[in-house]
């Protein structure tokens, strides 16, 4: 079990005093910053979108194109083989009448021999008509495909623009790091007060921080392939965030956070803190069919990764011995990372994952043992304060 002691969490509070004001202040300074440019940002982003969407058409249209050109060529390859038959059959008529002379049979032969010679002109014809409309389909391609480039063109002007704006927004990751260094702060605070609703509003605040940065990613305000390691659920914060919000007895709020950090086309389970992330979203939106598959996938990893699975499994079956497994695990696990972080290692001090399931479970009527100080008390049975007398 972690050893914590005063000693060691008023060290860390000191390390923690001095970098949350210089990252607060910075926040705030970019956020100024920021404002001045909302407008003009908004607009190349829409600007950005309308070259996008204008891409995505004209290649559609493009390939409809190219298809109709090739089934154009096919078609006049057929008719050509058609006309060709024909004018055989028309030559095979010939040869017969010259051979059989004047009389009923060759005049039969020779109105033969005239249906075959519409036959063919209406075949040319046809030709004649596709291999037109063909030229013209081929025309266009062109034109479509300088279209699609000037489109493209543009869309990489507005994106250079859009850098350089860019540049100016608070860097994604102060939203992160604000939230990491507020939340140990408080677990802080919390060992040596034993006050939970500070606490409580403190990480709901910081909660919201986290909110903020996943609305501006979903909106568009920072380059995804510039940000990809805070982006579907890849940083810790962002599940930090969400089982911070279950403590807090605010399901919605992780729900949202769920909803605006994850894809279905960024679902990378296999990355610890995107399962993280996907775990308890899918069992929040009651979607147990996936959960259960994620479940069976991670089933037996072993380590940290089996003891998040043991707790949803507890949950789901209501199964004590599963849960109170799990959780002691996630807590001996996850100590050992925090204890390895260079900078945030006041967030070990509470154990969000541990301490979330731990009150899950209970409203569940499971009964689970706590596992040490990383999942309080104090949080777990939280004490008001008593009232003022008049």
């Amino acid at each position: 079990m972690p050893a914590l002691n005063e000693a060691y969490i008023t060290g860390l509070l000191i390390d923690y005093e001095n970098r949350i004001a210089d990252l607060a202040q910075e926040l705030e300074h970019s956020q100024e910053q920021a404002s001045q440019i909302d407008g003009q940002l908004g607009g190349l982003l829409e600007e950005l979108e309308t070259h996008r969407h204008a891409v995505v058409q004209e290649e559609k249209d493009l390939e409809e194109k190219n298809r109709f050109v090739a089934d154009g060529n096919m078609e006049i390859a057929s008719l050509h083989q058609e006309t060709a038959l024909f004018k055989k059959k028309q030559e095979d008529l010939k040869i017969e009448m010259e051979r059989l002379g004047q009389g009923a049979i060759h005049r039969r032969l020779r109105r033969e021999r005239a249906k075959l010679q519409i036959q063919i002109e209406d075949k040319e014809a046809e030709i004649e008509q596709m291999r037109t409309a063909v030229e013209q389909t081929r025309q266009a391609v062109q034109e479509t495909e300088q279209s699609i480039k000037d489109a493209k063109d543009r869309s990489r002007a507005t994106t250079l623009k859009l850098d350089g704006l860019q540049s100016k927004l608070p860097s994604p990751y102060l939203f992160s790091n604000l939230f990491m260094a507020r939340c140990g702060q408080a677990h802080a605070n919390l060992y040596l007060e034993k006050e939970n609703e500070d606490w409580e509003k403190t990480v709901l605040d910081a909660i919201h921080l986290v909110i903020d940065l996943h609305q501006d990613l979903r909106a568009g305000k920072y380059r995804l392939d510039k940000n990809s390691d805070i982006v579907g659920g890849r940083a810790l914060a962002t599940g930090e965030a969400m089982y911070a919000a279950m403590i807090l007895k605010r399901p919605e709020l992780a729900l949202e956070i769920f909803s605006l950090a994850t894809d279905p086309s960024l679902y990378f389970h296999q990355i610890f803190n995107v399962f993280r992330v996907w775990i308890l979203g899918l069992y929040l939106s009651e979607d147990y069919t996936e959960l259960k598959k994620l479940l069976r996938t991670h089933r037996y990893a072993g380590g940290l990764r089996e003891a998040y699975v043991l707790c949803f499994l507890g949950l789901l079956l209501k199964d004590k011995d599963l849960m109170n497994k799990g959780v002691r695990d996630i807590t001996k696990h996850e100590w050992e990372l925090w204890q390895a972080q260079t900078k945030d290692r006041g967030g070990g001090i509470v154990n969000m994952g541990a301490t979330a399931l731990t009150l899950m479970a209970l409203d569940r009527g499971i009964a689970v043992k706590l596992p040490g100080p990383t999942v309080p008390d104090i949080i777990i049975a939280p004490k008001k304060k008593a009232p003022r007398k008049a």
